[in-house]
């Protein structure tokens, strides 16, 4: 046991050595000790009595026990980024330096195109942990959460890169000229929650946590329809008197955009675009409290003890709604569009008339606004999953992951190594198959001196730190939790049988 103890320190010394930043916490899962873990199954708890943390408790001043980044301050937070592709994926290397991009050659190029699923995102998100109280009650645990969450999601489709490489005469490729599903959705709420779960037997645990949600600011692509071709023109008499371009570009598109944004004036111009943007002076914090976005959500999740080696799991996180009513832009664009192109003579640019392609286009789209409220779902996501004990103090987990995007979902999968070779602290090493990727390493860690406990989750710290060119999200979540009631057992529990049962 000696061996052990010192070969895990060991490890745990040189995973910190390496640094990262941070998308993507399904490590966190798996890590029990840490009161946040119930953020991704409410069906989960500490083993304390009670516990405190968020910024509104002191304990963020104090550095954090990382040689990562100390003496920096942690402030109870999370955040993450991710995109479609890599690094790698745009530019090839060769001998360790830039060699080519996928440009290069048609090889290149469809190498490209391959890795881009038919929606693709680029997303940004934080929250900021202001409160979590909570504490046991016989077989039933209570908490209370506050947090302020910003989540940025920009998705587009592949047609973006395949129409200009490919064209759309490629038979191959399904839905040439579809741009369906580009556009911006984000939120920026402020999120007040209250948690219970309860052991109904000893091998079974339910949990449900329910969110009120005051909304800050959004923007919200609720549809997003767009279709572009070329046809070969066929009028030989208007290209030779005109000199137009041998083919027409024809799009069709039907968008709607909505907005609640209390910080800026938007004016309209007598086609009912935007063509102003101000920011509001004197804004104040009474102005905000005036919002009237409001909304709620639901977390659910269990816990089954399967075996006396085996437990299951499943959760659905963030299953609701925010009604937006406040500072609110409705915009709606439907219409059809030829461009023939502009006609000029000896290559001489100030031929070209825009206000006769202005015109054309106005004439072919119909642009509206309104200030009408709207509803957007939040980003739902399920978790199934499962452990097995290899010993007391070594466990193995997996877990799947589907997250609700707009217009799409995305998949994900983890398994991590669970290690608790101390009272006073835990290691979470994973791995995880995200955005057509496997490299992507993480950590996580716990570390208790009295009532102090620090934790870091790094999803992917190590996959950036060895494979940064094939790198596509981070993600990190740290901060301090003030925790009690971590006593010697009682008792020691019996054998539990092969199979359990409710």
């Amino acid at each position: 046991m000696r061996y052990f103890t010192k070969i895990i320190f060991f490890i745990f010394l040189i995973i910190l050595s390496f640094r990262g930043y941070s998308q993507q916490e399904n490590t966190l899962y798996f890590m029990e000790r840490v009161p946040q873990s119930q953020y991704l199954n409410p069906a989960n708890h500490p083993d304390c009595k009670w516990w405190l943390s968020g910024l509104i408790v002191p304990t963020w001043v104090i550095p954090m026990i990382d040689p990562i980044i100390v003496p920096v301050i942690h402030f109870p937070m999370y955040m993450d980024i991710s995109t479609p592709f890599a690094l790698n994926d745009v530019i090839s290397y060769k001998n360790n330096k830039p060699d080519r991009t996928f440009l290069y050659d048609a090889t290149t190029q469809d190498a490209f195109l391959k890795k881009l699923s038919p929606i693709n995102y680029i997303s940004n998100n934080f929250s900021l942990e202001w409160l979590n109280l909570g504490f046991k009650q016989g077989k039933n645990y209570w908490d209370l959460s506050l947090m302020t969450k910003y989540n940025l999601n920009y998705s587009f489709p592949k047609e973006y890169f395949a129409f200009p490489l490919k064209g759309n005469l490629d038979s191959t490729r399904v839905d040439n000229g579809v741009f369906d599903g580009q556009g911006i959705n984000a939120n920026v709420y402020q999120e007040a929650s209250i948690g219970f779960n309860r052991q109904f037997s000893k091998y079974f645990r339910v949990g449900i946590r329910l969110k009120g949600i005051y909304g800050i600011a959004n923007i919200n692509t609720a549809s997003s329809k767009m279709k572009l071709n070329t046809i070969q023109r066929t009028d030989k008499e208007l290209l030779d008197k005109n000199g137009y371009m041998p083919t027409t570009i024809q799009t069709e598109s039907d968008m709607i955009i909505n907005a609640s944004l209390p910080l800026v004036t938007i004016t309209n111009d007598s086609n009912h675009v935007p063509n102003k943007f101000d920011f509001k002076n004197g804004v104040s914090s009474q102005d905000f409290a005036k919002l009237k976005n409001y909304g709620w959500g639901v977390d659910v999740g269990l816990i089954k003890e399967w075996s006396s080696e085996f437990t299951v799991f499943a959760s659905v996180i963030d299953f609701g709604y925010i009604n937006w009513k406040s500072y609110v832009y409705n915009y709606k664009l439907k219409g059809k569009f030829d461009f023939n192109g502009q006609p000029f003579s000896n290559l001489n640019i100030n031929n070209i008339n825009l206000d006769t392609l202005l015109k054309q286009f106005t004439n072919g789209y119909k642009a509206s606004d309104t200030t009408k409220s709207y509803v957007t779902s939040l980003n739902t996501k399920y978790f199934l999953g499962g452990n097995y004990k290899l010993s007391k103090k070594v466990n193995i987990g997996l877990i799947g992951r589907i997250e609700r995007m707009p217009y799409n979902y995305e998949y994900s999968a983890t398994a991590s190594l669970n290690l608790k070779p101390f009272r006073w602290g835990t290691l979470s090493l994973s791995s995880s198959y995200y955005k057509k990727s496997f490299y992507n390493f993480g950590l996580g860690y716990t570390i208790r001196i009295m009532a102090m406990q620090w934790y870091a989750i790094y999803d992917n710290l190590i996959g950036a730190a060895i494979f940064p060119e094939r790198t596509r999200y981070f993600s990190l979540r740290w901060g301090v939790n003030l925790v009690f009631g971590r006593g010697k057992k009682k008792f020691i529990d019996k054998n539990k049988p092969l199979l359990n049962t409710l």
